[in-house]
């Protein structure tokens, strides 16, 4: 595991906010060891009420609709809205959305359901409502 440090920029410094284990981690190196810092913008990963409005909900909808599985749908969904082609092998891969191992931000989750729903009401004609319209 690499753990992921918060900081604040200022003044074109950056202030590392828990400084103790920003000093324990750096233990782990040698002195003189040359490292990689990598500095972003923070990235809003957790997104567990969307996971369980697309399980609860979209994908329940779409799965009692069609008589799939709520599992068979997603992974129908995932193929059809987040695969791409690896250049290098040619083969066809599946991000993964709402594992643990997603590297997906709330955004581009949102932008999933969002296909997804579009999908269902084109194509199957079913209209899946907002989480703010539904209790799940």
């Amino acid at each position: 595991m690499i753990p992921i440090f918060k900081g604040k920029i200022s003044d074109e410094k950056l202030q590392i906010l828990n400084r103790g284990m920003w000093r324990e981690h750096l233990k782990s190196f040698k002195p003189g060891m040359l490292v990689e810092v990598i500095v972003r913008k923070p990235k809003r990963v957790v997104s567990n009420p969307l996971r369980k409005y697309y399980y609860a909900v979209v994908a329940k909808m779409i799965a009692d609709f069609t008589g799939h599985s709520v599992d068979a749908i997603h992974e129908a969904m995932k193929h059809k809205f987040v695969s791409y082609e690896d250049p290098a092998t040619g083969l066809t891969m599946t991000k993964s959305v709402f594992s643990n191992e997603s590297d997906m931000d709330i955004d581009e989750k949102k932008a999933f359901i969002l296909n997804v729903r579009s999908w269902a009401s084109e194509y199957l004609e079913l209209l899946i409502p907002e989480p703010e319209d539904v209790n799940f």
